[in-house]
């Protein structure tokens, strides 16, 4: 058993030197401006690469009801697109971030741009021409009367 205990304690001051090189590689990257790239780093990295959001559809008797829940958005950044009978959800949201500490001497600049985009199959060609979309609360319902196929961007209202 004293074997054993020496070897515990030997490895553990063996590890001792380390333990200052270890506290020196954290406080590096802990530093100011070092630890704002690091920040963006992990930020791009635990972003998700594709990007969805929940939609929903159902008919009656005369329309398609589509909906989708793109809260954080504005309106602006939202595009429907028609063609044939596939509706394109797609939101496009940019937005940059800039920090300066002339105390501590470092400026940090960050720029993200995110797009994401659904593809919703319809059951059957709409008419663009009566397609009403509404956007609220983070909220984006598409009202589409059956009619005919053809390619068209919808506006949005309020």
């Amino acid at each position: 058993m004293t074997q054993e205990h020496n070897k515990h304690k030997l490895s553990s001051s063996a590890q001792e030197p380390f333990k200052h090189v270890m506290k020196s590689m954290d406080d590096f990257f802990s530093a100011r401006p070092l630890r704002g790239v690091m920040d963006s780093i992990d930020d791009f990295f635990h972003r998700s690469f594709v990007s969805t959001f929940p939609v929903d559809l159902y008919e009656t008797k005369d329309e398609l009801v589509i909906t989708a829940e793109i809260p954080g958005v504005k309106k602006e950044q939202i595009f429907l697109d028609i063609v044939g009978s596939t509706l394109r959800i797609s939101v496009e949201h940019e937005e940059e971030v800039e920090e300066k500490n002339a105390v501590q001497g470092y400026y940090r600049r960050e720029r993200n741009y995110q797009r994401s985009e659904r593809n919703v199959q319809l059951p059957y060609p709409i008419s663009e021409k009566q397609v009403k979309a509404t956007y609220q609360n983070g909220i984006l319902k598409i009202r589409a009367p059956k009619g005919q196929k053809r390619k068209s961007r919808i506006q949005i209202d309020e």
